[in-house]
């Protein structure tokens, strides 16, 4: 069996944030005896690894979430990565005897797999991701091509469970959770914490979705004496983030970590006592995961299959989404509460939200349907 993973995005290096999961699912799949095609547009720092196909397009320094449809130059860029993408698939597919093209996500990759459907008969899987069901699904062509992709697809996987029923809403057809995931290195950088003081622990963007906001404010007003909070990561937000913790004398106790290396970043959820989700929108994000692997309770908004996640597993405490009292009261509860009595509740999360795992499964129900095509 011969699949062609196609992305419009893949790591770079060690450590490029851009898709990290893919390397790992892919050993997965290579390590089962599956042949792995991967195609993806070049980038500024595209290595020269043979595995990995970067095909050359009109390429600009901008993500393709933040390209302006009424803008002449980025829709020249993107048709170039569509249509050079096309020919691209279809050349290795010839080459390498594809048997299924593997589209992540559903836009642009999974229309650039219809195509080739469309025009060589290879059938398509895609995994969906929430931007093509929440961004490029509200947006008026967008949204049909998405439509048209999920509808024409062969078979559909999704990174949530409330994404799966929202494709299966839209393409009509059954749907499969499929999570991402990602390696995490087993040399530490372990940060130097006080262990006698609570340490909190925020990972991710710092953007309005992300509720880094929600989460200085409530820590701000949880009042509390012994306690730390450490966020992890960068974005726009950074210099409010200063200037708040400034202005309310929280600079002994809120430390900012910009842009740290994935080695101290394990070293953080390893040390830490609780990892704090405060998303505006999400579905299951990597750092859910990764906690659950290191053993980390979780505190998280109910939003995407965060919260259903956390509280079917015991996995830790869940508040309403932006309802910043909610989370106060739940930080005033931490210095007293025994973390300890959720660590079964982490391993079990932590094995449905395997990616290892998932991708055997992704395996056996590719073989299935290529078994039922060639019978």
């Amino acid at each position: 069996m011969n699949i062609q993973i196609i992305s419009h995005c893949y790591p770079a290096y060690d450590g490029d944030i851009a898709a990290p999961f893919i390397p790992p699912f892919a050993k997965v799949l290579s390590s089962s005896g599956v042949g792995v095609s991967i195609l993806t547009p070049a980038r500024h720092s595209s290595p020269g690894d043979p595995n990995v196909i970067w095909y050359p397009w009109r390429a600009i320094d901008k993500p393709l979430g933040r390209f302006r449809m009424i803008s002449p130059k980025e829709l020249l860029s993107l048709r170039s990565l569509i249509e050079n993408g096309v020919n691209w698939a279809a050349r290795i597919g010839s080459e390498n005897n594809i048997d299924l093209n593997f589209a992540l996500w559903a836009f642009p990759s999974g229309y650039i797999a219809y195509r080739v459907k469309k025009k060589h008969s290879t059938p398509y899987a895609v995994w969906a991701l929430g931007s093509d069901i929440y961004v490029y699904g509200r947006k008026p062509i967008l949204s049909s091509i998405v439509k048209t992709v999920l509808r024409n697809a062969d078979i559909l996987f999704a990174d949530g469970f409330e994404l799966a029923r929202r494709v299966e809403e839209i393409s009509g057809k059954g749907c499969h959770f499929l999570p991402t995931g990602r390696n995490l290195p087993d040399n530490l950088d372990m940060p130097a914490l006080d262990k006698s003081r609570l340490n909190l622990l925020f990972i991710g963007r710092w953007e309005s979705i992300k509720g880094v906001d929600i989460l200085v404010r409530s820590f701000a007003n949880a009042g509390l004496k012994n306690a730390f909070l450490h966020i992890v990561g960068g974005g726009s937000l950074e210099k409010w983030l200063v200037d708040f913790i400034r202005e309310n004398n929280l600079s002994n106790e809120v430390f900012l970590h910009k842009n740290i290396p994935t080695t101290l970043l394990v070293g953080f959820l390893r040390s830490c006592d609780y990892l704090i989700i405060p998303s505006r929108s999400e579905s299951i994000p990597l750092v859910l995961s990764e906690a659950a692997r290191n053993n980390l309770p979780l505190v998280v908004s109910d939003v995407g299959d965060m919260g259903m996640l956390v509280e079917k597993y015991r996995a830790g405490y869940v508040f309403p989404s932006e309802d910043e009292a909610s989370l106060v009261r739940i930080l005033q509860q931490l210095p007293q509460a025994k973390g300890e009595k959720f660590l079964p509740g982490l391993s079990m999360l932590a094995d449905i939200l395997d990616i290892e795992k998932g991708a055997t499964r992704f395996i056996k129900r590719v073989s299935s349907f290529l078994e039922g095509e060639n019978g």
